[in-house]
């Protein structure tokens, strides 16, 4: 989710940067409506408008990428459900978010394009005004301190991945199958399960657990008082010849 907002934040940050670096070739329009009686409300609001239509517009292509790649099955490494239907919420959201980002990049260079005076623009000298380069160098240098963090995070990410696929766990686990099983089968039939299930030359045994080893940050929690402290742990409950 951090790395999601990071990554959001710079294309804002792009998106201000490249509005604002276009403000020479769009002065002279912006003042000619001036002239022919526009008010900088109306011009700052159309301004507005179409920032935010370019973000919803690329937050749509966005989108409809997502739907092509999921339709010719390149997520198959992802381990969750990628159809627009089944994630419909998500998807709302995404495009809400996409207005409110547009609303929020597009506020800056609405409002800096229309502020410069028609004397000063008939100069040529508008483009290097000292806050607008200031501005400029600031954006641009917090988006490379996060681009450079972001590759880091990235790398050490890709380094665990590396180590988790390679480390020698103890087990084989290509000759460990794992399946869900219904209450009534954990339950009232698990004996009877697991003897039809060992009857089968290939399994050497078979086993019990209230959930997947490894696959959550968080499992049951417990307390016990030994002294004075007391002290929280985590368990899953296994059966006897769980570790065999």
């Amino acid at each position: 989710m951090l790395l999601l907002f990071f990554a959001t934040l710079i294309a804002a940050i792009n998106f201000t940067n490249i509005s604002t670096s276009l403000a020479p070739q769009r002065i002279k329009s912006i003042n000619t409506q001036k002239v022919l009686g526009s008010s900088d409300g109306v011009l700052r609001a159309s301004l507005l408008i179409e920032a935010v239509a370019i973000s919803f517009i690329a937050c749509l292509l966005a989108v409809l990428l997502v739907y092509i790649l999921n339709l010719r099955t390149v997520f198959t490494f992802v381990d969750a459900e990628l159809s627009l239907f089944a994630n419909l919420p998500i998807v709302i959201f995404t495009l809400i978010l996409s207005l409110v980002i547009g609303l929020i990049a597009g506020m800056y260079p609405a409002w800096y394009i229309t502020s410069f005076p028609p004397a000063l623009v008939l100069k040529g000298n508008f483009g290097l005004t000292p806050k607008g380069k200031q501005l400029r160098t600031i954006l641009i240098g917090f988006q490379f301190v996060v681009s450079i963090v972001l590759i880091i995070v990235t790398s050490f990410v890709y380094l665990q991945r590396i180590f988790m696929q390679n480390y020698t766990s103890g087990f084989d686990k290509d000759q460990i199958a794992i399946i869900e099983l219904n209450q009534d089968i954990r339950y009232n039939h698990a004996e009877s399960y697991k003897n039809n299930l060992k009857s089968y030359p290939g399994i050497e045994e078979v086993a019990f657990a209230s959930d997947v080893i490894g696959v959550k940050d968080m499992y049951y929690m417990a307390s016990f008082k030994p002294m004075e402290e007391e002290q929280n742990y985590f368990f899953v409950s296994v059966s006897p010849d769980f570790l065999r």
